[in-house]
């Protein structure tokens, strides 16, 4: 998160943290943290030179089964304190909360992680000074001094010329911006600016307009999460992992192939002895002898002098024949290694690790074992399914399963899938965050799911309806799993395939 989106995120956000009373800390990932405030709002912060980013979401990431003794320390330390001050260090990208009752400042590094401290550094708060144009396009290290000379503004200084750079300049320094840019690329690449940042960008790159900083931060955010925590980043590490191997077995085999190249073309230097038998003893020892080849051009021939020219022949020979054969089967172990770095670069390792529902759905998915369900799962009688784009589905085996699913399972972002007009399976389709794109594909695994326990099972077609779990409400003093549907997200008919259940469906 560049350090200027951050400074305008905690300008909107100051008024609506002071006040707040911090109920839980949580950490989903490690460098992660969601703080839960009274509000049912959710701070998350992650701390990574990269990829640190700091937000205020409606939602959070699912947590761990048990908390880790970091999280615990935390819980004893800010649990139910109420923020009564909010500073910022934004060229450091820093944050610190005034924590009530203790006065002790709880302090948000982007790139750190979390500290507690009695007091704020010295000049924590102060506006930074600002160079001339001259010295921030002059000096490589200019951040050291200037910090808010991040990455991101000296390449937009860079591709713009001497007067659009200094409006830049006094821009930032003097105004605020009306808009915020959030703009990913087609290789997966993004970042977030407070300034249009089309100059610094090649054609491959999409920017979504935000009209506030919190808006770009929670795009930015939640993708960072989902791209970085949430399985594709350990994916690509596999990947990585795996092409490094694969390359390393490739150079040794390749080695040897040489190697046995070099033994199998013995067989030339072995015939010419045998052609030239006649002119030497065959019993004698000779250290090197001299030969005519086919083209009647004289070579010397380096033999080991503790055997017999006849020996030497027939030692020659037999590393010739042990050369061929071993070029045989090198050569059938290049091939298998080169397919496998083929289908690395191409569709990586494998599946996602167990309970990465947001994995990139680039990688194809092998049939796996069920994960462990999450603690609002347990003891639910419900089927887990995963679709091909690794989004989970969860159907609810009987009426009091539909009725805990819907009520205290689901999250207000997941959609919610039903047989229309008639008796059926309540089906969930997990979300990791609300303004995530679900594939057209996983809908209708979804609805799938739904018509086929339902009371279309033995019709070839099914009438489902989708909406948001946030919309669809249990009816007070009806039978368990009978609901209102505020509003619909839409009416679909899908083609009923039981085979296609079964292998969505989870061991």
């Amino acid at each position: 998160m560049d350090a200027h989106v951050f400074r305008y995120l905690l300008q909107e956000l100051r008024p609506r943290l002071i006040g707040k009373r911090m109920d839980r800390i949580y950490q989903p990932w490690s460098g992660v943290w969601t703080i839960r405030l009274a509000s049912r709002q959710h701070l998350l912060l992650a701390s990574h030179a990269k990829h640190g980013l700091l937000l205020l979401s409606p939602s959070k990431p699912d947590n761990p089964e048990q908390p880790s003794s970091e999280t615990l320390w935390w819980r004893k330390r800010i649990g139910r304190r109420k923020i009564a001050d909010v500073a910022s260090n934004w060229p450091g990208r820093q944050a610190a909360f005034l924590l009530e009752p203790g006065s002790e400042w709880l302090l948000l590094d982007i790139v750190h992680g979390l500290d507690l401290r009695q007091e704020l550094p010295a000049g924590f708060e102060e506006e930074p000074e600002w160079p001339d144009l001259d010295t921030a396009l002059s000096h490589s290290g200019i951040f050291r001094t200037y910090p808010q000379m991040t990455p991101l503004l000296r390449s937009a200084l860079a591709a713009r010329d001497r007067q659009r750079a200094k409006e830049l300049l006094h821009f930032l320094r003097f105004e605020k911006p009306e808009s915020f840019f959030h703009c990913t690329s087609a290789s997966g690449g993004q970042l977030l600016s407070a300034w249009p940042p089309g100059d610094q960008l090649g054609e491959d790159w999409q920017c979504r307009e935000c009209s506030s900083a919190e808006e770009a931060a929670y795009y930015y955010g939640w993708t960072v999460l989902q791209a970085y925590y949430s399985g594709k980043r350990e994916l690509e590490r596999e990947k990585s992992r795996a092409l490094k191997k694969t390359r390393k077995k490739l150079d040794r085999v390749r080695e040897d192939e040489e190697r046995l190249r070099q033994m199998a073309s013995l067989y030339d230097r072995g015939l010419l002895l045998q052609t030239h038998l006649y002119c030497y003893d065959p019993h004698r020892k000779y250290e090197a002898v001299e030969v005519l080849d086919e083209q009647g051009r004289s070579q010397r021939i380096e033999l080991d002098p503790a055997l017999t020219y006849l020996q030497n022949m027939e030692a020659l020979f037999r590393k010739a024949r042990k050369g061929s054969r071993g070029l045989q089967q090198v050569a059938r172990r290049r091939q298998e290694l080169e397919r496998e770095m083929e289908k690395l670069r191409n569709h990586g390792p494998g599946p996602a690790p167990s309970g990465l529902a947001a994995a990139d759905a680039r990688f194809p998915r092998e049939k796996r074992d069920a994960p462990k369900l999450p603690p609002r799962l347990k003891g639910l009688q419900v089927s887990i399914y995963l679709s091909e784009d690794n989004f989970t589905i969860v159907r609810g085996k009987n009426k009091r399963s539909n009725h805990k699913l819907l009520s205290q399972a689901a999250k207000p972002f997941d959609m919610w899938f039903h047989a229309q007009d008639g008796p059926g399976a309540h089906v969930i389709l997990q979300r990791d965050f609300a303004g995530q794109e679900v594939p057209r594909r996983s809908i209708l695994d979804a609805a799938l799911v739904a018509g086929l326990y339902s009371y279309q099972s033995l019709s070839n077609r099914a009438h489902v309806i989708c909406a948001l779990v946030r919309d669809v409400r249990p009816v007070k003093g009806a039978d368990l799993g009978q609901v209102r549907i505020d509003n619909t997200l839409e009416s679909m008919v899908v083609e009923l395939d039981s085979s296609r259940e079964q292998g969505l469906r989870l061991n």
